[in-house]
């Protein structure tokens, strides 16, 4: 529905708080009615994607990387070609990037959903290079929008997308939608998420796939309403995972994925992790082999709102920036007082590195490589520990 429509449904006098408030009350008495009646449409409470090109620009998270189509489905034009660009607005070109041979294959039934923790990955019998196609198919088929690819380091990364509960796509709702559009703009649940895909080799024929989420959500903020960094959730990334099994062709075992999921089976304990001292300074040791300990930390940097632009595993960096909640914008500023350990916006590098005792330790660097110090460094340091 236009904003002249939904204008027409509130107060022009009501302040834009108050007007939210009234529209999502007409959302929810509308989506009462339609519920109420089998025939209406289901009660299906799975969240429905929008793809955030056909949502008013001021409905995508400005300060949280707002789409640029002109970004979409283009390979980077070299190796090194970081997040920090593309979210400012920086195409690169295709010229000079090998794209990888995508083979057409029969379904995969080799696989198995694994946890480590909160982290969880599909492990497929399969090489990179033969599931990226089909990867980028069942995004697409999930209305996602990919925003960056980069096939070199098995990345695929979507636009925002508005998340719709309890939404149905036929019925009266479907005929209100071809009418008028009336339902896509009251029904906006003021939530947008988006997906990070990273494709491992695993070794002996198998690629890891680890599927990172990241939320942002509308709040009120005095007269007006703001976007703001949600937790990330565990549950969309282990429902995204059991989805792509099925799209990947083996259903017997994406069924068995959920049921173990829902009843809590095979949960690994999480690697030890704690900050100590290390070199001198503030270090987060980890109890964990390296391969198992660098694939980890890529999901949960990105969880932590360090979002990783690029990366070098021969010499153990992470290469990111920090898209976290900003001051004064609850989590941090609650916890570590007015402004937190890390700037918005700014990049930073982390190292991985073996110890003496075998243990994993990381550090925190700034974009130059300084290593960073003091109470910044050990409280920089908690916010991935806790993603542990």
């Amino acid at each position: 529905m236009s904003e002249s429509a939904a204008s027409s449904l509130v107060s022009p006098n009501m302040n834009p708080v108050m007007q939210r408030i009234a529209i999502l009350f007409f959302s929810a008495a509308i989506s009462g009615l339609l519920g109420g009646c089998s025939w209406f449409g289901g009660g299906k409470d799975e969240p429905a994607y929008r793809s955030a090109d056909s949502t008013a620009l001021l409905e995508v998270p400005p300060d949280l990387s707002a789409p640029n189509a002109d970004t979409s489905y283009v390979l980077p034009e070299e190796r090194s070609v970081s997040a920090r660009k593309l979210e400012g607005g920086q195409t690169a070109g295709a010229t000079g990037v090998p794209s990888p041979k995508e083979e057409v294959l029969p379904d995969f039934e080799d696989m198995k959903l694994e946890r480590d923790g909160s982290v969880m990955w599909l492990r497929v019998k399969a090489r990179p290079e033969q599931l990226w196609g089909r990867i980028k198919q069942f995004v697409e088929a999930q209305g996602l929008r990919i925003r960056r690819q980069e096939p070199q380091k098995g990345l695929i990364e979507t636009h925002w997308a508005e998340r719709r509960l309890g939404v149905e796509e036929g019925g009266i709702r479907g005929m209100f939608e071809k009418a008028s559009g009336f339902l896509d703009t009251v029904k906006d649940s003021g939530l947008r998420d988006k997906f990070i895909f990273r494709l491992h080799d695993d070794g002996d024929g198998y690629t890891a796939i680890f599927v990172t989420h990241r939320g942002a959500e509308e709040v009120p903020q005095e007269s007006t309403t703001v976007w703001q960094s949600r937790p990330s959730d565990p549950a969309l990334e282990a429902e995204m995972l059991t989805d792509l099994m099925l799209f990947l062709g083996n259903r017997g075992a994406a069924e068995q994925a959920k049921q173990d999921l829902a009843a809590g089976k095979a949960v690994q304990v999480a690697p030890e992790a704690r900050i100590v001292d290390f070199q001198g300074q503030a270090a987060l040791r980890v109890q964990s082999d390296y391969d198992h300990a660098w694939r980890r930390l890529g999901v949960l940097l990105d969880r932590s709102g360090l979002i990783v632009d690029d990366q070098d595993r021969n010499k153990g960096i992470y290469y990111v920036t920090f898209l976290g909640k900003e001051e004064n914008q609850g989590f941090f500023s609650r916890l570590f007082g007015k402004s937190g350990p890390l700037t918005f916006e700014e990049q930073y590098q982390v190292h991985v590195q073996k110890g003496d005792d075998g243990a994993i330790y990381v550090t925190l660097h700034d974009k130059e490589g300084r290593r960073l110090t003091g109470d910044k460094a050990r409280e920089a340091l908690e916010i991935i520990r806790e993603q542990f």
